[in-house]
């Protein structure tokens, strides 16, 4: 649960729906399938990966997303 303090330091998460989204998740115990997450399986490293994502479980889990994920990974659901 967040405190006022902590919604007048995040800005309230009724303005950012993906954060909003992605904590709801969490707090819900979900797992959403990859197609939810638009998931996509990649070849290349880019700034943005599932290994570098604060949900990534080494070696191929996620906390929010439901099977093996890449490392080389990315969804809509990512958070560094």
């Amino acid at each position: 649960q967040l405190s006022a303090a902590g919604v007048a330091t995040t800005g309230g998460l009724a303005d950012r729906p993906a954060l909003r989204d992605r904590n709801m998740r969490v707090a819900e115990g979900f797992k959403g399938t990859k197609e939810q997450a638009g998931y996509l399986q990649k070849s290349e490293p880019s700034a943005q990966d599932c290994s570098t994502c604060h949900s990534f479980i080494d070696p191929d889990g996620c906390v929010l997303v439901e099977g093996p994920v890449s490392p080389l990974g990315w969804c809509n659901w990512y958070s560094d």
